[in-house]
């Protein structure tokens, strides 16, 4: 949704498309959904409801939800007071995140 393609796209209907993926627990489209919110693309702009797709995707290890999160508490954007609290548990399961992958063992051929 969020990037350039050289045909034309009814965002509109891709943001109805990510909702209902987002609510069958899709964090990839939770994020993008999210995206789309925080930036009006598709239809209106609501930072609460984009807030409430990064929880989403981030509750679900999403990386780039978790990295949005801890900047939304940290500077106090999205309509989100500052919480440091927040921010940092926020980059805490990020970090613990990323630990996790690298030790994740890929499967032999890959």
């Amino acid at each position: 949704l969020m990037r350039n393609t050289d045909r034309p796209q009814d965002l509109a209907e891709a943001r109805d498309w990510l909702r209902k993926a987002a609510a069958q627990s899709h964090a990839p489209a939770a994020w993008e959904l999210g995206r789309a919110l925080e930036f009006g693309v598709g239809g209106e702009l609501d930072r609460k409801d984009a807030v409430d797709q990064y929880r989403l995707a981030a509750s679900q290890d999403h990386p780039a939800a978790m990295q949005r999160l801890q900047r939304a508490y940290r500077e106090g954007e999205l309509g989100e007071a500052p919480n440091a609290s927040l921010a940092n548990f926020w980059g805490l399961k990020l970090k613990l995140a990323a630990a996790a992958a690298k030790k994740t063992p890929t499967p032999a051929g890959r």
